[in-house]
């Protein structure tokens, strides 16, 4: 019976010790955030940061002419992480109906840049901080703010 009581009393802290010990971090599937000037979205925990910066965001909304440009974060504020914009024809960025048409065609390391000025419609592929290829959309964009859907690529 002593033996019994030991064990229920120890029971509570072994599963504990054991829940606790798995637990880590995992990636939001999916989200939809806002931008304003400056700020930034780590695409792992689809937290909005501000001030956005390379260092704590994965995107980073900058001013561009009278709109917003995306910017992704880096190692260093002249090395970012690369983003594929799906540049057709004549060098424009080619517009989606939907998150689920943007296709899921990751850039090579070298295709790094700023989309200048976003618009409704734009799709894109980058690589998170956290190393997670995610697949976003430009739900829509007024100049001063611009709303992105964004999932992570699970393949």
């Amino acid at each position: 019976m002593r033996l019994f009581r030991s064990i229920v009393t120890a029971l509570p802290f072994v599963a504990l010790i054991s829940t606790s010990a798995c637990d880590s971090p995992s990636p939001v599937p999916s989200g939809v955030v806002t931008l304003r000037k400056e700020q930034g979205v780590d695409l792992f925990s689809g937290e909005v940061r501000s001030p956005g910066d390379y260092k704590n965001s994965d995107l980073v909304a900058r001013a561009s002419g009278n709109g917003l440009s995306l910017t992704t974060g880096g190692p260093s504020p002249v090395v970012s992480r690369p983003i594929n914009w799906f540049v057709g024809a004549g060098g424009v960025e080619q517009r989606f109906n939907s998150l689920a048409e943007v296709p899921d065609e990751r850039p090579g390391e070298d295709l790094v840049g700023t989309n200048t000025l976003v618009r409704q419609g734009e799709g894109f592929v980058t690589k998170s901080g956290d190393g997670y290829w995610t697949r976003g959309w430009i739900q829509a964009t007024d100049g001063a703010s611009v709303t992105v859907q964004f999932a992570i690529i699970t393949d």
